[in-house]
């Protein structure tokens, strides 16, 4: 099988492409990471990531294709269902481990994604947002059929999917800490709920940008993805959030 090639134009794109969706998930991660709550901030938040994780997924299975021989696929073979084409992403990534050895590390990152119990719910969020949520109100107001689910509810699954990362912080948002400073226990609480949150977020960006730098995409992946990845993003995010 012949990895289909870019052409200038392809690659001048590419580049452009991989250059927008690191900046949008990086002013995500800085928006939630420094946050006490998402009240306020959501729809800043979920504009930045389903867009950045859209492009991201498109980037990669993209660069999958080419490596398969075929052209890069257009909008309608894509799609925009963010958590169908990440199911196809680890699905090309399982294929690529089975073909190909990795060293351990590579393989505990890609574990760690597919175990990730934050990520399928921040997933929903995020395609609910970008294929309908974000009109949702305005479909209210123009009284247009079944008003299309609001993404902001469902942040809760987020929320109690991180904390059955970080049990801990059970005692600082339900009580049970410093009754002197109940406010401040709180809110340091948010404050690392969300930053749990963020780096289930890094964690998945890192993962399949780096596998890029292995061949995972093909050879030309060794170009692009790291053009992708979260420590070229500025910004520079904090050193706590690419602690892989």
């Amino acid at each position: 099988m012949v990895e289909r090639t870019l052409t200038t134009a392809q690659k001048s794109a590419l580049l452009f492409e991989a250059h927008a969706a690191r900046q949008l998930l990086g002013h995500g991660c800085h928006l939630l990471a420094g946050s006490h709550g998402i009240e306020g901030k959501f729809d800043a938040l979920a504009t930045s990531w389903s867009i950045g994780v859209e492009k991201t997924l498109k980037v990669t299975l993209g660069l999958a294709a080419l490596s398969r021989g075929e052209k890069w696929p257009n909008g309608q073979k894509f799609g925009h269902n963010l958590v169908h084409m990440n199911g196809r992403l680890l699905q090309h990534l399982d294929q690529w481990q089975k073909d190909v050895s990795q060293s351990s590390w590579l393989a505990d990152l890609l574990a760690g994604v597919r175990d990730d119990p934050i990520l399928p719910p921040l997933l929903v969020v995020l395609d609910t947002y970008a294929r309908s949520g974000r009109f949702a109100y305005l479909d209210r107001l123009a009284e247009v059929g079944d008003p299309p689910d609001e993404p902001r509810p469902l942040w809760q699954d987020v929320e109690m999917a991180a904390l059955t990362v970080r049990p801990d912080l059970k005692r600082l948002l339900y009580g049970g800490g410093d009754p002197l400073s109940p406010v401040a226990e709180f809110n340091a609480g948010l404050l690392e709920m969300n930053c749990t949150i963020t780096r289930s977020l890094t964690s998945w960006w890192f993962t399949v940008t780096r596998v890029g730098l292995f061949n995972a995409y093909g050879a030309q992946s060794r170009q692009f993805t790291p053009e992708l990845e979260p420590d070229m993003a500025l910004p520079a995010l904090p050193k706590t959030l690419l602690n892989f």
